[in-house]
């Protein structure tokens, strides 16, 4: 058994640290193994309110201005955790790419002045060119005391033409630079071709990049693709050669004046194109682009942020950052690698892979780490356990012949006890039936009263000596066949206390049980009884059951100064009794089983008269 249990303990703690390893991958799935990186609170007392008024140039719609919003509320959330700041801010897009006019603009000016006029706001944010002209014309009505940063900026300011409580951080793309990577990625290059349209926005990228590519065109053939329809520029782009590098600057109209959204030009491009189409913009990598030295937006919207809580702690700030280096990185969309062929080792050592799938490692790392760090644990509890159980199995092999010594002398005990009761009603003229008939009716009862297997067992045992005390009473008196005197009756029931005291120095189980049997089992349901009068449930289970198996037993047997009563009478009797003599609940439980009670006692009556 011991054994078993060893083993039962050893699958328990298996099943548990196997939990444990399925609870840690769910959590590190769950939270995408950002459980090291949560970051950190700040404990305040109270947070500083303050408000921003975010004013973009575009509409949401271009992916552009959707980048360098993300950028923005990303940094926001970030200063919230980290500082004392507790932000609030409101977002106004001006769409001026459909809407350009005075008109509109003089209604734009209204709006921020109903809604905006009476705020206090403690920072602006403004991206690209038009939302910074417009707020910069009208700056003496609108915000003049409130520090500004203007992000996404194309036209070159001078330090003079920007005004107080202003920072502009320029939006330069470094064309030389990301046509030198593309170069070093493609070294088949023999014509470079620029995407690029004849909107506002197209003549004004393409002057820039005329600028930048003029050196380049006395090694390389440059075409700009601004005079083609969008299915012509589809079949350039079909078949187009590892000699074409190609790039993507703006399309938002063709040839014919036909306009479409660039983001879903973009896209298009990249299906049919038989080789990468470089960008200037991170976000267009998610468009289709391949990527290249880019301008990363998303920083852009976050350095807006920072410069913002810079000048609430009273940094001085310069009027102009232009950084070439502070917002461009190498990053390529690793499917098109794949897709095109190119080898990681033409890319820069800098370059930023996205889209890639994560290695097994990667993925399943720190997995693998708490799975080995439990599984190491586990293997030290098995062996562990293995050697107590080793342990065990000696002890046991050493202590078995003590256990059979203690069972043989647990066996010994009980038939010295029946051995007793048999003596003990010998003596006073009943048989050795009686005290088995007595112990097995017993035992029937209390299963039937809901008593415990083993607690029944050791009543059937115990019940054995309920008249234990006799010893003490006179011969003559226990064997006179006739009435008993008043004075004899008295002594007869001296022999409940005798049993009382005979019993209770012993600390054993079954012996005080068998006391307070001896004791109590002459004792009534209504007081009547003796030797202390209880009544009702002060009386132990225990007596009230061996009482009603005693007297069914005796009234069911022939005895010198008596004959068997019959079953009818006996019915009655008990009928009569109960709530008197007898527990009624008890009653009722003998009376619903009485043809198992008449079975046992059948079962052990050999010449005595038995009820029929």
């Amino acid at each position: 058994m011991k054994k078993l249990r060893n083993i039962n303990i050893l699958l328990l703690v298996s099943s548990i640290i196997l939990l444990a390893v399925l609870g840690s991958i769910f959590i590190i799935t769950q939270e995408n193994a950002n459980l090291f990186n949560t970051p950190k609170m700040t404990t305040v007392s109270a947070k500083e309110e303050k408000s921003i008024l975010i004013l973009h140039s575009y509409d949401a719609v271009y992916q552009w201005t959707n980048q360098l919003h993300s950028g923005i509320i990303e940094q926001i959330e970030t200063i919230e955790q980290t500082s004392n700041y507790k932000i609030t801010y409101y977002v106004e897009y001006f769409d001026t790419k459909l809407h350009y006019s005075d008109e509109y603009f003089a209604q734009l000016y209204e709006e921020l002045l109903m809604k905006y006029g009476d705020m206090a706001i403690d920072g602006i944010i403004l991206t690209d060119d038009n939302a910074y002209e417009f707020i910069t014309k009208n700056r003496e009505t609108l915000f003049k005391d409130e520090p500004i940063v203007a992000i996404g900026i194309n036209n070159l300011y001078t330090v003079e033409e920007i005004q107080p409580l202003t920072t502009v951080i320029s939006d330069k793309v470094d064309y030389d630079r990301a046509f030198k990577e593309a170069l070093m990625v493609n070294e088949d290059t023999k014509n470079i071709k620029v995407i690029v349209d004849q909107t506002t926005t197209g003549i004004y990228l393409k002057k820039e990049l005329e600028k930048t590519l003029e050196p380049y065109s006395e090694t390389y053939n440059v075409e700009y693709l601004d005079q083609y329809s969008y299915s012509d520029l589809q079949r350039v782009l079909y078949e187009a050669t590892p000699e074409d590098l190609i790039f993507y600057s703006v399309f938002a109209q063709d040839a014919n004046g036909k306009r479409f959204n660039p983001t879903y030009a973009l896209r298009d491009f990249s299906e049919i194109s038989s080789v990468p189409i470089f960008c200037f913009f991170e976000y267009e990598i998610e468009d289709g682009g391949f990527g290249g030295y880019v301008v990363s937006e998303m920083t852009y919207g976050k350095t807006a942020v920072e410069t913002l809580e810079k000048y609430w702690s009273g940094i001085d700030l310069p009027s102009i950052i232009q950084d070439k280096q502070l917002f461009k990185f190498s990053i390529y969309d690793y499917s098109k690698i794949k897709r095109y062929h190119i080898t990681e080792a033409s890319l820069p050592e800098s370059a930023v892979l996205v889209n890639k799938p994560p290695s097994f490692l990667d993925q399943y790392g720190l997995i693998l780490l708490f799975f080995s760090i439990i599984m190491a644990l586990l293997l030290m509890i098995i062996a562990h356990l293995m050697a107590v159980n080793k342990r065990q199995t000696v002890i046991e092999e050493k202590n078995s012949e003590v256990i059979d010594l203690s069972n043989e002398l647990m066996d010994t005990q009980k038939e010295l006890i029946y051995m007793l009761g048999n003596v003990i009603e010998v003596r006073s003229l009943a048989t050795s039936d009686h005290v088995k008939r007595v112990a097995e009716l017993s035992y029937l009862l209390a299963i039937k009263a809901g008593l415990p297997e083993n607690e029944a067992e050791n009543l059937k045992i115990a019940s054995a000596l309920h008249d234990i005390g006799k010893i003490g009473v006179p011969e003559k008196i226990l064997m006179k066949p006739g009435k008993l005197t008043k004075e004899e009756f008295e002594t007869i029931k001296t022999h409940t206390k005798l049993g009382n005291d005979i019993l209770k120095s012993s600390k054993r189980e079954l012996f005080e049980m068998a006391r307070i049997i001896a004791y109590e089992h002459h004792e009534k349901w209504d007081g009547s009884g003796y030797p202390r009068k209880l009544k009702g449930e002060s009386i132990h289970i225990y007596a009230r059951i061996v009482a009603i198996a005693d007297v069914f037993d005796a009234l069911s047997s022939k005895r010198c100064y008596k004959d068997a009563w019959e079953r009818e009478h006996i019915m009655e009797y008990f009928n009569d009794q109960k709530g008197k003599q007898f527990d009624p609940r008890l009653i009722e439980l003998f009376f619903l089983n009485q043809e198992e009670f008449i079975e046992v006692r059948k079962k052990y009556s050999h010449k005595e008269q038995e009820v029929v």
